[in-house]
């Protein structure tokens, strides 16, 4: 154990000697880890306050003082400083400085693990703030999804694209609102076996107004390759709006803007919607950016 006296410096060469017949070993400074414990021995109470201010503080080594003066017991109560008598003999020093010491390791162990748990803790906690979908699989809902993009955006940029089913209120009111949801679930089903990494975020964005994929960072041509894929899913499918009719095959369109970081994530989805519609005026199964 390395103990650091504070003391006369007529006396220092003495203490030294003193607390090596004790097993110790002397430290020459307080800073850098250098010392496992300090000892203070018969301090004046004037400037005890400034004295004390140098030996507090995170990562700062247990403090003892030596001292009948009853007037130290409050300042050495407010940094945890334990206060003994100055004519203490060898043999209970030796003892009151390893057991100090002692609870000062268990002390510092204890408060390195609990800062291990809150590390994880948080770590946990971002991860499934992070997390693309829920548990069962299922797309977020629009309010979760939208709470979830803006949570993003205060870590980063990101993308934002916004599929939806072509002409789908129009499908709706030909073939009614049950076959318009059993499509939309088809689309769905491809939509949540996308490509998609840790921090990417998929959410509805309510009936018949299709879904949002928001992407961590702005990897433009990842996301040119998420959405050409999704394209290639639903043509592979041949999804139909009716399958007793050939001419009504399901199409999607895609928008897709920038999100900077910090932003409103509503005025980059709205960008993205607009992106989207000028997609849709060209056919179906289109892309476009915005910006």
């Amino acid at each position: 154990m390395r103990v650091v006296p504070i003391c006369d410096p007529a006396r220092r060469e003495d203490w030294c000697l003193r607390l090596q017949a004790i097993g110790a070993e002397i430290g020459e400074g307080i800073d850098g880890g250098e010392a496992d414990l300090v000892l203070v021995v018969e301090p004046a109470v004037a400037g005890i306050g400034t004295l004390f201010a140098r030996l507090e503080g995170p990562g700062a080594p247990p403090v003892v003082v030596l001292s009948d003066d009853e007037a130290l017991a409050r300042a050495c109560a407010l940094i945890g400083a334990l206060l003994l008598p100055a004519g203490l003999g060898d043999a209970a020093l030796g003892l009151a400085l390893r057991f100090t010491g002692r609870l000062a390791g268990e002390a510092g162990r204890r408060r390195s693990l609990e800062g291990q748990r809150d590390a994880l803790d948080v770590e946990r906690r971002a991860l499934r703030s992070l997390a693309p979908f829920q548990a069962d699989g299922m797309i977020l809902g629009a309010a979760t999804g939208r709470y979830r993009a803006q949570r993003l955006l205060a870590s980063g940029a990101a993308l934002v694209m916004v599929v939806a089913i072509d002409e789908q209120a129009a499908w709706a009111a030909a073939f009614g609102r049950d076959a318009a949801a059993r499509t939309e679930a088809a689309v769905a089903a491809l939509l949540v076996g996308a490509p998609a990494r840790l921090g990417d975020i998929l959410h509805s964005r309510g009936a018949l107004a299709g879904w949002g994929l928001w992407l961590a960072g702005q990897d433009r041509a990842a996301a040119s390759a998420i959405a050409n894929r999704l394209l290639d899913l639903i043509e592979a499918r041949h999804l139909r709006h009716d399958r007793s009719r050939a001419d009504s095959a399901v199409t999607i369109s895609i928008g897709i803007a920038p999100a900077p970081a910090e932003s409103a994530a509503s005025e980059a989805e709205a960008r993205a919607s607009h992106a989207l519609a000028h997609a849709a005026a060209l056919g179906g199964n289109r892309i476009r950016w915005s910006g």
